[in-house]
C-alpha cells in the first residue's frame, strides 16, 4: 500500500505544500480577525478546497471559515 506524501496535498490540479497551507491559513486568519472577507478568486477557492484535505484541524477550520465567508454563509 502506498502512503500519501505528508508535505503536499493535491486536488484536481491544485497543490499545497505544508508550508504554503500554513502561510495561507495565517494570512486568512488575519483577514478574518480584521473583519475582512477573502476575495472570491477562483484560484484561492481551489486552494481552500485543497486545504480541506490537510491533516491539521485548525488549518482545515480556517479554510472552511474562509470558504463560508466567500460564499456568504457567515455573517460578520
Amino acid at each position: 500500500m502506498q502512503e500519501e506524501s505528508p508535505r503536499t496535498i493535491f486536488t484536481e490540479g491544485a497543490a499545497l505544500s505544508s508550508e504554503e497551507a500554513a502561510k495561507l491559513a495565517a494570512e486568512l486568519k488575519e483577514t478574518l480577525k480584521g473583519g475582512g472577507k477573502p476575495e472570491a478568486d477562483i484560484n484561492l477557492i481551489k486552494k481552500l478546497i485543497t486545504g480541506l484535505g490537510d491533516k491539521r484541524g485548525l488549518l482545515r477550520r480556517t479554510f472552511a471559515e474562509s470558504l463560508g465567508m466567500i460564499g456568504g454563509g457567515c455573517p460578520t
